[in-house]
């Protein structure tokens, strides 16, 4: 974003700006001041999308047909925060944090982070007390003291640092969840099974005293700490024996997870708490619609009430589930099919879903395509995987109907496809490193807000879920905040050439689109990049190999009070809430969503300044060579006088009319080249800015005779 793009209009603005300030006093922003509850989005200097390639594919987004309404994009704090929260430098675990949650812009408009929606706390059983699981890192803590008779409040320090500064940046929707009761309450006094344990490893005799446990600390939290757990996950991966000491974990049958909701439903009652029940975060998702067995079946088992283990009125109707094992098209179609008879099952019982945990986990074994067998092994911060996690999100929504979406390391020291952020394996310090999962999933997460609703996507190619798994696929997402529509649209591009499309918007108003990509095998290209703007009726190329979101209906910006223009009531607002930090939406006048009132505010102010926050670009005019002249030199260069508020230009040209689409640009001048003899050349100019474009007259001219060859 340039800061200020005319030095004369911007002394102005800081005379009207400082005349402000010394009137202002204290001020307050006048009382119909709003800023959208949108996260701030602008165009950036990414690059330009629009083609004018053959072939295109028409999207129709209709906002009047909504399917489900999106709760959550999240993750969880398993287990590098416990060190990262509490011994690394305060400078790299914020910008760590930032790269989670925050849903500001820099500079150059690009997003600081992925605007994490939603929070998984875990709640450790105490295995950091023994040396029993090998890897020191997957451990946990427990708010039982050292004697097991009371609760340490400071315990879990890192992970309580990551669940405030979550909160601090608007995070609404925290999980606790579980590995393991803690280990004062299990069979074997450890934090994993054994084959003596029998079906589960809680002690029969701490039933309850588990179920207290859990609503104690959810209890603490809302009261001592303003976090309410909106859901408490007493279970993980029931169905597998968890026979090995790599981590916490339990096993339950389905009578014991009755015995356990039971207990629990009733302890948070008595505490007096809200707070949901999330079962049963099933393994993978066939354990969730299959036939009930002592240990699987769970829809059926829970939700249907002549079933033995019914529990379905005493826990959340979020299903809750893990999307492994289910992530490849080939041989037996779990991409699609595994989805579409999940959420048949689901519908049987109205029930909602969440995928509460992912990442790229593959084994080698032979009902594995072998492409894909331990894909998940190393890691890999380009933009392969990032695809097939965007993939996987993409089906969980589109498919599975999903209302909330869960990653499961947040922040990863392995060498495994596992985090969104890395770090070296150091508990102190060390480097941290993005990668193409993170801005990937963000192309979802920072876009698609709690309250969307995801909106039906006609094709004009009508194709399939199935047809699009290795091409392009596409979603949308819709709603209105303060009359202003907004739509969200996520391409997915696996294939390797670049995909045209248009888009078009039937009953919503969209008056520009902005684009954010995430391409490209390295570190710095492209993450979550804000691209030029466009107009509606653009032909957009997806570029191969990448996640493109599409967001239209974003207000004009430097709109204070939203009143449709940019003039001298938003600078007054602007000038009340002057150098106001950590002000939330300081009254209107937080242009860039960073929650402070600064020099970045002033330049997005200044740059719609009087030209009205919906106001388009006037035609271009003033045509050289000038319209129907002949006998104009092979070499001319076109020129032309550029419209009020144009920031840049659409060059139209060609021997046929209407003339293709050439570039865009910001100089009234364009190099011809040499053109033929005698022919007629037709040009347009379309005036563009970030509200969108005017159109421009077709201009057309001919060129000189071939002279006679010398004698």
């Amino acid at each position: 974003m340039k800061l200020f793009h005319s030095s004369k209009f911007s002394f102005l603005f800081f005379i009207f700006l400082a005349t402000f300030i010394a009137g202002s006093g204290t001020r307050n922003a006048e009382s119909n001041a709003a800023a959208s509850d949108y996260v701030p989005c602008a165009p950036g200097s990414g690059g330009d999308l629009r083609t004018s390639s053959p072939g295109t594919l028409t999207v129709t987004v209709n906002t009047n047909e909504t399917k489900q309404t999106i709760h959550n994009f999240g993750a969880s704090d398993a287990w590098s925060t416990q060190f990262v929260g509490r011994w690394w430098p305060s400078a790299k675990r914020n910008a760590i944090a930032d790269l989670l949650f925050e849903t500001g812009l820099d500079a150059d408009n690009d997003p600081k982070g992925i605007g994490l929606s939603g929070w998984r706390f875990n709640v450790g059983a105490g295995s950091n007390r023994q040396s029993y699981i090998w890897e020191p890192w997957n451990r946990a803590d427990t708010f039982l003291s050292a004697d097991y008779t009371s609760y340490d409040w400071s315990a879990h320090i890192g992970q309580r640092w990551f669940l405030q500064v979550a909160k601090a940046h608007g995070v609404e929707k925290f999980i606790a969840f579980v590995g393991s009761p803690p280990i004062n309450m299990t069979k074997n006094g450890r934090a994993y099974c054994d084959p003596t344990v029998g079906t589960t490893n809680l002690a029969d005799d701490k039933v309850d005293d588990f179920a207290v446990y859990l609503a104690t600390i959810i209890k603490h939290f809302r009261d001592v700490k303003g976090i309410d757990f909106s859901h408490i996950s007493p279970f993980n991966e029931p169905y597998w024996d968890w026979n090995s000491n790599s981590g916490e974990c339990n096993r339950y049958n389905n009578s014991d997870i009755k015995r356990v909701v039971d207990a629990l439903h009733s302890e948070l009652g008595n505490q007096g708490l809200t707070t949901k029940i999330l079962v049963p975060e099933a393994g993978c998702y066939a354990h969730l619609y299959e036939p009930p067995t002592e240990r699987k079946g769970y829809i059926d088992a829970f939700f249907e009430p002549s079933s033995d283990y019914y529990i379905g009125n005493k826990i959340a109707h979020e299903v809750a589930g893990h999307g492994y094992f289910c992530g490849w098209p080939e041989w037996d179609d779990r991409l699609v099919g595994w989805r579409e008879t999940l959420r048949n099952k689901l519908n049987a019982y109205s029930l909602e879903y969440w995928m509460t945990e992912y990442c790229i986990l593959i084994p080698d074994e032979g009902w594995v395509p072998p492409e894909h067998r331990d894909y998940g092994l190393g890691r890999d911060l380009g933009i392969d995987p990032a695809l097939w996690i965007t993939r996987i999100i993409h089906h969980d929504m589109t498919v599975g109907s999903a209302t909330g979406w869960q990653w499961w390391l947040a922040v990863s020291q392995c060498d495994y496809k596992d985090g969104l952020v890395y770090i070296d394996k150091s508990q102190t310090d060390g480097n941290y490193y993005e990668s193409k999962m993170l801005w990937g999933m963000g192309n979802f997460s920072r876009f698609i807000r709690p309250g969307m609703q995801r909106v039906a996507v006609h094709r004009s190619d009508n194709a399939t879920p199935r047809d699009t798994v290795k091409d392009l696929m596409v979603s949308a997402y819709y709603k209105s905040y303060d009359d202003d529509d907004i739509v969200v649209v996520v391409f997915v591009n696996w294939a390797y050439e670049d995909k045209p499309v248009q888009l078009n918007f039937p009953g919503a108003e969209i008056s520009s689109l902005i684009p954010y990509v995430t391409k490209g095998y390295f570190y710095n290209q492209d993450n979550l990049t804000a691209y030029n703007l466009l107009a509606p009726d653009s032909t957009i190329a997806i570029p191969a190999r990448s996640i493109v979101t599409i967001v239209g209906g974003v207000p004009g910006l430097g709109d204070c009070n939203k009143d449709g223009k940019v003039d001298f009531k938003d600078l007054a607002i602007l000038a009340s809430q002057w150098s106001q930090t950590n002000c939330g939406k300081c009254g209107g006048a937080d242009l860039t969503g960073n929650k402070n009132v600064d020099i970045r505010d002033l330049a997005v102010l200044e740059e719609g300044w009087l030209a009205g926050a919906t106001s388009l670009p006037e035609q271009a005019r003033n045509p050289k060579p000038d319209n129907g002249k002949t006998v104009v030199s092979r070499t001319a260069d076109l020129s032309w006088i550029p419209g009020l508020y144009t920031t840049s230009h659409d060059v139209y040209f060609g021997t046929s009319s209407p003339p293709p689409f050439v570039c865009n640009q910001t100089s009234t001048t364009f190099d011809t080249g040499t053109m033929d003899y005698y022919t007629a050349y037709y040009w347009r100019i379309d005036e563009a800015n970030r509200w969108g474009k005017t159109t421009g007259v077709v201009w057309s001219f001919t060129t000189m005779t071939k002279p006679p060859d010398p004698p």
